[in-house]
């Protein structure tokens, strides 16, 4: 499943992350290990955040260069090379 989240929508996943994490301190260890599970949940929306946008921009990069290095190409070719070409690179990094 694919879904788009702002910055904003991040900060606040980022903010209730740092709260569970001041509430597992003092809580019991039920609660602990029940909010830990949740805590690693957003742990990794946020690294699938960070993947997406550093991601985001190669792709911009990379059609600079495929555009500036096939002067006329079709903005379809661009964005496919493009995107090829950052998914050969990003495909070690999962």
């Amino acid at each position: 499943m694919n879904i788009s989240i702002s910055k904003e929508e991040y900060d606040a996943i980022v903010f209730a992350s740092i709260q569970i994490e001041t509430e597992i301190e003092a809580a019991s260890e039920e609660y602990a290990q029940e909010a830990g599970k949740y805590l690693n949940a957003l742990y990794n929306v946020q690294q699938k955040y960070k993947r997406a946008r550093e991601k985001q921009f190669l792709i911009k990069d990379l059609k600079k260069i495929v555009a500036e290095n096939n002067s006329g190409a079709s903005e379809r070719y661009i964005n496919f090379i493009a995107r090829g070409v950052a998914r050969k690179l990003t495909e070690g990094s999962k």
